[in-house]
């Protein structure tokens, strides 16, 4: 369609955007060979002397038909939309320099006409064009995985893939047997606490519709409780060892014993109940968890006040060790686990034992 020789209409834009509101924000575009009859209506880029079709930003629940003429003037526009079958479903009618139209009747998944005319002094002009309303998808993460569904009109098969920020891909999920109702979840690969991109596709036989976005898994914490220490070995030949000890899960340090206590096991060991909690973020798949106990042999000093050495070793005025366990997270966590009891031991410069329960808490 070109501007006639006189001049009559050298600048009509128009902006079309179509969404529907049955299952979230979408993106209907079509496949390499169809965008030529459907055009993608995010990315589709093209003018002709006459119209400009383009993107728009929108609320994803409305769909939003914005048009104007240059130069500005009085026009009368008409916009009918019809379906696959042939059914109108929207007939709007406007006079004035500009107009924007909320589609809500659209629907996902689907394949419309649109039908512009208008007429102002300069001449009239008209715009007929195909289009693929954007594909609807919902996604509900857990901590450690994703599902993603959605709604077409005609059986699809459908795929997601899922690439970490910087663009790695983690997770590709395909659903082979064609269907209206598009439902794909991942493995157990992911990351609690973690945001990633999808891509989602369905293919109809005839035309690809897809969606891309941004997720977040949800996050996990650790929680634990050291109820027990018992020392086998205070490290001193003769006499009680002075003995401090902490607690160490992922990134967070506690106190079990901050002043020191005097235990002697030349004869037998020594047991003793404690309840010192900690918790800590879960960003990973699994977390490490240390006790050390440190025997000071440094009469009136206080070597280590922020925290002691980590793993095991001794010098003139101390002796310590740390007992340590990797916690792994398990593969389907749902709100909270079951306590789960440990029981950490090494026998080196100090000899000890701690017991205690941990539980993993979906946020």
């Amino acid at each position: 369609m070109n501007a006639s020789p006189n001049g009559r209409f050298r600048g009509l834009i128009a902006k079309l955007v179509v969404s529907a509101s049955l299952i979230g924000a979408g993106l209907a575009a079509g496949s390499a060979t169809a965008s030529a009859q459907y055009p993608m209506v995010e990315e589709y880029d093209t003018c002709d002397p006459g119209v400009c079709i383009k993107s728009m930003s929108f609320d994803p629940r409305e769909s939003l038909f914005v048009a104007f003429p240059v130069p500005s003037g009085d026009t009368v526009w008409t916009l009918r939309i019809v379906d696959a079958a042939g059914v109108t479903v929207e007939v709007f009618e406007y006079v004035g320099w500009a107009f924007e139209r909320h589609l809500p009747s659209l629907l996902p998944g689907r394949v419309y006409t649109f039908d512009l005319h208008s007429s102002n002094a300069s001449g009239e002009e008209r715009r007929i064009e195909r289009f693929a309303t954007r594909l609807g998808v919902e996604v509900v993460p857990t901590a450690r995985s994703a599902s993603f569904g959605s709604y077409v009109a005609v059986p699809a098969r459908s795929e997601v893939v899922v690439e970490t920020l910087s663009g790695v891909e983690v997770a590709r999920v395909t659903q082979v047997t064609p269907t209206t109702n598009l439902l794909l979840s991942t493995s157990t690969v992911l990351l609690p606490g973690t945001t990633y991109r999808y891509r989602m596709s369905a293919f109809d036989g005839s035309y690809t519709y897809r969606k891309s976005g941004e997720f977040t898994t949800r996050t996990m914490r650790l929680e634990l409780v050291v109820d027990g220490m018992r020392i086998t070995d205070d490290s001193d030949v003769f006499g009680a060892g002075e003995l401090r000890a902490e607690v160490e899960v992922g990134s967070t340090s506690k106190w079990i014993w901050q002043q020191e206590r005097s235990v002697e096991t030349a004869v037998t060991a020594k047991s003793f109940v404690v309840n010192v909690s900690a918790s800590t973020a879960v960003t990973t798949t699994t977390v490490p968890l240390k006790v050390t106990v440190e025997d000071n042999d440094c009469e009136g000093c206080s070597l280590y006040p922020h925290g002691l050495p980590a793993g095991s070793g001794s010098h003139s005025n101390a002796d310590w060790a740390t007992a340590s366990t990797t916690l792994s997270i398990p593969p389907m966590p749902t709100g909270t686990s079951a306590s789960t009891r440990f029981t950490v031991s090494v026998n080196s410069y100090v000899g000890f034992s701690a017991t205690g329960t941990y539980r993993w808490v979906v946020v």
